[in-house]
């Protein structure tokens, strides 16, 4: 059906969360707490919007 079952990306996280944070990036964006915060708020938001999209 040509759609994307799993996808990786690898990058390096404190770089994008400095960008993407700010000073609350650059402080914490090494610790597990925030990543696992962001990871967890990701895969939650990509939930919320496979379920507003109507099935085929």
């Amino acid at each position: 059906q040509g759609l994307i079952a799993t996808h990786r990306d690898r990058f390096d996280f404190w770089a994008w969360s400095r960008q993407a944070l700010g000073t609350p990036g650059l402080l914490l964006g090494w610790t597990p707490m925030l990543r696992n915060k962001v990871r967890t708020t990701a895969a939650s938001n990509l939930k919320k919007y496979l379920a507003s999209r109507p099935t085929s």
